[in-house]
């Protein structure tokens, strides 16, 4: 038995307990784009921790998230075929105690890759010094977004807590972006932050100092 036939028995035993159907369409896929054209083709008893890393060290760093779920599924298809038979030996593509130390952890090489592309960095903190004439200059913005973000200055309040309160402001029990527009006057956030000073010049009582 080769490696693809293993693999197309075992996806043919273990589809019908797949009820998402892009989650069964993404098996053969991944295998057909990553996997078979390695050792698609080799007897399953010949695949080998350098054969798995062959398949795998390319798109690793590059595409860490299917790396990683092509490496599962590498694993299961072997554990297959040593239950049915067709192979002996330690499975080649476990992770735990084999493959943690040839590869980066998943999750530090998607972090990897999206400081590569740029993506998930966090933007510079704005100079203290500056802030008053930042607020003074989101006041003069119009939209909820800018009331929304003023709001999140002033309150310390999350992000998440604002966008629900922006979206069901006037529902009880859920304050809207109303409240917060007049917080430079002596007003308290929904955080509990007292809020005093006026023209830009604002200073935060309270709250909570790690948020």
């Amino acid at each position: 038995m080769t490696f693809k036939q293993c693999a197309q028995a075992y996806i043919a035993a273990h589809q019908a307990d797949w009820r998402n159907l892009k989650h069964a369409s993404q098996w053969p896929s991944t295998l057909d784009a990553y996997v078979y054209p390695v050792f698609g083709a080799l007897p399953v008893q010949a695949i080998d921790t350098e054969l798995v890393m062959k398949a795998l060290h390319p798109i690793w760093q590059q595409k860490p998230e299917t790396a990683s779920r092509v490496r599962g599924r590498i694993e299961l298809i072997l554990d297959w075929a040593k239950t049915a038979g067709y192979r002996e030996g330690e499975n080649p593509a476990r992770w735990r105690g084999h493959l943690q130390n040839l590869l980066a952890k998943p999750s530090a090489a998607a972090k990897a890759a999206r400081k590569a592309s740029g993506r998930g960095e966090h933007h510079a903190a704005l100079p203290y010094a500056e802030i008053g004439a930042f607020m003074a200059a989101l006041r003069q913005q119009p939209g909820v977004a800018a009331r929304a973000l003023e709001f999140t200055i002033l309150t310390a309040a999350r992000t998440g807590e604002v966008i629900r309160s922006s979206m069901g402001g006037d529902q009880p029990g859920r304050p809207g972006l109303d409240s917060s527009r007049r917080t430079d006057e002596g007003g308290q956030g929904a955080s509990g932050a007292a809020v005093s000073g006026g023209d830009g010049d604002c200073r935060v009582h309270g709250g909570d100092p790690r948020r």
